[in-house]
């Protein structure tokens, strides 16, 4: 092999070498590295727990809820066989945190619910004595 195609080919190694390279090193900075806060949020996400609440013709099932405090999702299936329902979610004693409605189409209604340690109550605004009494430990 003569010194030139030697030269040529090494010359071909080394830029197939630096564009590879060079591809590396672009891939991996656009690649977000995540932060401890959000492999802490993923963690928290992973691990979130669900509460139903089904509401019946004669009311709320269960018609008690105790749980830790911490965020959950609140999932309420509107099986009263009304048209739609109008629900209210509030301190016990106090202000109205959430309306929540429901229809035939969409009978089912969830969030996430973060509060602070305490009870709450949820209810139907037609029938107040259908509720659902929430409770959140400290």
């Amino acid at each position: 092999m003569s010194t030139t195609k030697r030269w040529l080919a090494a010359l071909f190694i080394m830029v197939v070498g630096f564009l590879a390279y060079g591809k590396f090193i672009r891939h991996s900075a656009l690649e977000p590295q995540p932060t401890a806060s959000a492999v802490a949020a993923d963690d928290a996400r992973d691990n979130l727990e669900v509460e139903l609440i089904t509401l019946r013709p004669e009311g709320f099932e269960p018609s008690q809820l105790t749980r830790p405090k911490g965020p959950f999702v609140l999932l309420v299936d509107d099986r009263s066989g009304k048209d739609g329902s109008s629900l209210r979610l509030q301190r016990l004693r106090g202000e109205d945190l959430r309306e929540l409605n429901t229809n035939r189409r969409k009978s089912e209604w969830h969030d996430l619910i973060s509060l602070p340690p305490g009870d709450y109550l949820l209810s139907d605004a037609e029938n107040p004595e259908r509720r659902c009494q929430i409770t959140l430990l400290p």
